[in-house]
């Protein structure tokens, strides 16, 4: 396949990834943020953390994103602007002063930062180790450069995220005439335009493929199907829907209205059995739904790797276990509690480890506290 070399710059950057689950922000029915362990202990109460908190990330990496503003706009919220991040450790003090404008998760040692007009990554001293504009100028793109710099191109519009050394990148046509294919490191087009993006109601282009262990999610003919790294189509485009592949399985809704997990090369793996519709694996189990009765809506529990439930459904929303939790929501008849505090976390057992609409317990003797 011929190869192509582009050359205008074109924003796009891994700056966001998951974090690890070290310790858990949860928020209680009055706004207070805080931190808890896997097991539901507080390490970190409202009264640890750095005053006039706006907003906290999960830790990882050993630090947390923390945005806070100045006492001038103690009750304002989040302001652009005004409100700086910066980085706490797990004894809820700052180790990076809150001097920035945005802020991402640690990835890997290095967290994506805004400055004003500045775009780069820092280590976890707060040391600038990649500088967007000035870094990403060479020919051939290296870890750590890699998956943070932006891609190159001399006519593509649409850029999506690099994942494992490949890029999807948009052939620079209108609207739903727009086909994208996949550039390496150097820019060159190694996967040609051909698959077809996903786009709003509104028809504006909202999602394009990337590659997650080795296969990548495309649309074809309007049907899902799975390429490899030199765009060979090993799975079919027969699916209605289609999840990108985790633990080595993918959601998939055939033509048919068949649903289920698919293996690698295509096979069934995994059928339903009492459920109707899932989300990806992590740590051997996977959220899925369960028509309702009483309602329109489903409810939400966990399958494991057998298409077993293995904690019944009864939640609203249910999310990916990480380091031994998972993230669910309910619904509540209480109207005057913080909308963040109705999100809880449970074990692998469906056990809460801190219920929805719980609150700090009020310290009697003030911890240390963290300032600016």
């Amino acid at each position: 396949m011929a190869s192509v070399l582009l050359s205008v710059s074109v924003a796009s950057a891994q700056r966001y990834c998951s974090p690890i689950g070290e310790l858990r922000q949860v928020v209680d029915t009055e706004g207070r943020s805080g931190y808890i362990d896997r097991k539901g202990k507080v390490v970190l109460a409202p009264e640890q953390l750095p005053e006039l908190l706006v907003y906290a990330y999960d830790f990882s990496d050993g630090l947390a994103a923390i945005a806070v503003n100045d006492p001038a706009n103690a009750r304002a919220g989040y302001v652009a602007g005004i409100t700086k991040f910066g980085f706490i450790d797990t004894t809820g003090k700052f180790v990076i002063e809150p001097e920035f404008d945005i802020t991402y998760t640690f990835c890997s040692g290095l967290a994506y930062i805004e400055k004003g007009a500045f775009q780069g990554y820092i280590d976890k001293s707060g040391t600038v180790v990649i500088d967007l504009q000035l870094d990403c100028n060479v020919p051939i793109l290296k870890e750590p450069l890699l998956s943070r710099c932006t891609r190159r191109t001399a006519v593509h519009e649409t850029v999506g995220e690099e994942s494992e050394g490949l890029t999807a990148m948009s052939d620079g046509k209108p609207g739903r005439d727009s086909k994208y294919g996949f550039v390496d490191g150097q820019g060159r087009m190694v996967i040609k335009p051909r698959f077809t993006p996903d786009f709003d109601h509104h028809g504006f282009m909202w999602n394009l493929g990337k590659f997650v262990e080795g296969r990548a999610r495309v649309k074809l003919d309007g049907l899902f199907g799975f390429i490899d790294k030199k765009g060979n189509q090993v799975i079919p485009a027969k699916f209605t829907t289609a999840n990108n592949f985790s633990e080595g399985l993918a959601f998939v809704v055939a033509k048919n209205g068949e649903s289920g997990y698919i293996d690698k090369n295509g096979r069934w793996a995994i059928k339903p059995n009492g459920w109707q519709s899932g989300n990806d694996f992590n740590e051997g189990l996977a959220p899925v739904s369960v028509k309702s009765s009483s309602r329109p809506e489903p409810f939400w529990g966990y399958i494991d790797r057998r298409g077993k439930i293995v904690i019944k459904p009864r939640f609203d929303k249910a999310l990916e276990f990480r380091n031994g939790v998972a993230s669910v929501y309910e619904l509540t008849p209480f109207e005057n509690v913080w909308w963040s505090s109705r999100f809880g976390l449970i074990d692998r057992t469906g056990k809460y480890v801190w219920k929805p609409n719980s609150n700090f317990p009020r310290s009697i003797e003030k911890p240390e506290r963290s300032t600016r």
